[in-house]
This record gives structure tokens, sequence and C-alpha cells, in this order.
């Protein structure tokens, strides 16, 4: 049998836990399933990881930079309520698209949040996600002008917590229409909410 590079297996092992996680959650995410998955001794586990902890820590940055890295811009038209609208809708479908991974993305979140020495991750996760929807509202200023009057991270915060709600509102019911509903009422809110239009004063 080819001996496998133990970079090439490390990779190999964090691929088969994302598809345990995506498939059957965290708490199946045994090393014992995770080397089933990747067609792997148990034996291998330990030769490329000290831990199953070490795992998730590698396998939490590997997901939270790939998340970072997924811009994915529409084609835009003239009107930014409709380019708002599109760049959620764009969030929104990925997750349709995608139940499995995006329940995973989540569910690595919690696990983040709960498990001692993981803080650190838990709150990285948060700031690439910013980071992201503050990078796309400085490209529709570029596009339609600069006439955002709040703070964009606020508004990046605004966008955040409808993405993660949406998100969680069709994983949990399956309703991709009604969740297509809301990013159209929900975008026009937020275009009012930047422009200072809604949501109370603005913090001069």
């Amino acid at each position: 049998m080819k001996r496998i590079p133990p970079a090439v297996r490390r990779e190999m092992l964090l691929d088969a836990a994302f598809r345990v996680i995506s498939e059957r959650g965290v708490s199946a995410a045994t090393t014992r399933a995770i080397c089933a998955e990747a067609d792997m001794p148990l034996a291998s586990f330990h030769y490329v990881f000290e831990s199953q902890n070490e795992l998730m820590r590698q396998l939490l940055h590997r997901v939270i930079d790939a998340a970072g890295n997924m811009e994915r811009v529409p084609e835009f038209t003239e009107d930014l309520r409709e380019n708002v609208e599109l760049m959620l809708l764009h969030a929104l479908d990925w997750a349709i698209e995608n139940r499995g991974e995006d329940l995973a993305y989540y569910e690595l979140g919690n696990f983040a949040l709960r498990t001692p020495g993981f803080e650190d991750l838990a709150r990285y996760r948060l700031d690439q996600a910013l980071e992201v929807i503050t990078r796309a509202f400085h490209l529709l200023e570029a596009i339609h002008g600069s006439n955002m009057v709040r703070d964009k991270r606020e508004v990046a915060w605004m966008a955040l917590t409808f993405i993660e709600g949406i998100g969680l509102m069709f994983l949990n019911s399956g309703d991709a229409e009604m969740a297509r509903r809301a990013v159209k009422g929900y975008a026009g809110f937020l275009v009012d909410f930047a422009q200072g239009r809604a949501g109370g004063p603005v913090q001069s």
C-alpha cells in the first residue's frame, strides 16, 4: 500500500471530519467515525493529530477561513435596494443548496462557544463574517456612492444578525420560499438603516 504523506493524511482526516459533521452532527465526529469515513486505520489519526481537540481546532480554522473567502458577487443592477437583496439572497441560496454544510458551520460555531479553550475561535468566526459583509458594503458604496451614514460595522452586525437568523429559520422549517420572502422584506429595511432612515438616531 502506498504511503500517504502526513500533510495529505491530515487533510483527508479533516475532510472526513467535516463530512461526518455535515451528515450526522458534531457529536458523531468521534475519532473512530472520522477514520472510518476517511478509510484509514485508527492509528493514522494519532500519527497526525495529538488529540481530538487538535483536529477540531484545525477544522474550525479551515471552515471559518473558507467561509471568509466565499464572496459571491451577483450581477448588480443600478438600484441599491435590489443589490442588497441580491447579496442577501446569494447567502441564503448557498445555505439552501448546501444544507448539511451550513448546519455544520452553525454546529461548529456552537462547539467553539461551549468548549473551554476554543473561545478565540468563536470570536474569530464572528469577526470573519463581519469582515466579509463590511467588504460587501464597501463594494456597494463604490457602485452607488458614499451614502451610508451609519458605521459600516454596525450595518454589518444588522446584516449578519439577519443572515444567521434566516439561515436557522430555513434549517428548522425547510421553507425556502418563506425565507426568500423574508429577505426581500428585510433588504429595504437594511438600506434605510444604513442611510439613517430607520433604527433610531445616528450616532455622531
